[in-house]
């Protein structure tokens, strides 16, 4: 069950870096220009083979125990539902939160010296 909850997070954190390449407001389409990075998709390849890897093989020092192919589908499941939940936020309006934001001269260190 850990290793479920584990893989499941890391998943949703995978995902979630495809959602993260547009912040935008109206920015839906987050796989708009998904291939014109390099860096980030051989980053983003590495850190699913670094996933994959540690829940197959990572063992005692991990405190994983391989999955199922059925387990590992439930996981991805979960994990792309942050794709889903990334798009329903962009319908957020982000003046709802206005009056979470700190004014920019509070942020300010040069006051301070």
């Amino acid at each position: 069950m850990y290793t479920i909850i584990f893989n499941a997070f890391i998943m949703m954190q995978l995902f979630n870096m495809i959602n993260a390449r547009k912040l935008g407001e109206r920015q839906f389409n987050v796989f708009s220009n998904f291939f014109n990075n390099w860096m980030f998709l051989a980053i983003y390849a590495l850190m699913w083979a670094v996933q994959i890897a540690s829940v197959e093989w990572g063992g005692r020092p991990l405190r994983c125990v391989p999955l199922s192919f059925e387990q590992n589908m439930i996981c991805l499941a979960i994990g792309a539902f942050s794709l889903i939940w990334g798009f329903v936020i962009k319908f957020i309006p982000g003046s709802w939160f206005d009056w979470v934001r700190m004014p920019e001269h509070e942020m300010d260190d040069k006051e301070e010296q």
